[in-house]
């Protein structure tokens, strides 16, 4: 079995993805840690988990049109991401 460009690529974005999603998690862990205000720091694993499944999804499929489960997830896990993000901002700016 050999590995498309497509399915490479794919896999190569989900551990740039995850390793952002990663720092994100540790920001917000060492912050909740320092000033014992809640970031949820946990519940990042859920959009690094949806994208990776998103990920491994997509290219085990590896078809030239998106999969909707697929994208479904992907939209799933952007929309936590970016209220996890979001209170971790007000978070840190409301906080001096």
């Amino acid at each position: 079995m050999t590995i498309t460009l497509n399915q490479a690529l794919t896999i190569y974005n989900w551990f740039l993805s995850a390793i952002l999603i990663v720092i994100l998690l540790m920001i917000a862990r060492i912050y909740e840690r320092k000033t014992n205000i809640a970031t949820y720091y946990r519940i990042f694993i859920l959009p690094l988990t949806l994208f990776g499944l998103a990920s491994i999804r997509t290219a085990y499929l590896d078809q030239s049109r998106p999969d909707e489960f697929a994208t479904g997830l992907g939209v799933v896990a952007g929309v936590v991401l970016a209220a996890l993000s979001i209170r971790l901002y007000e978070v840190m700016i409301s906080h001096h």
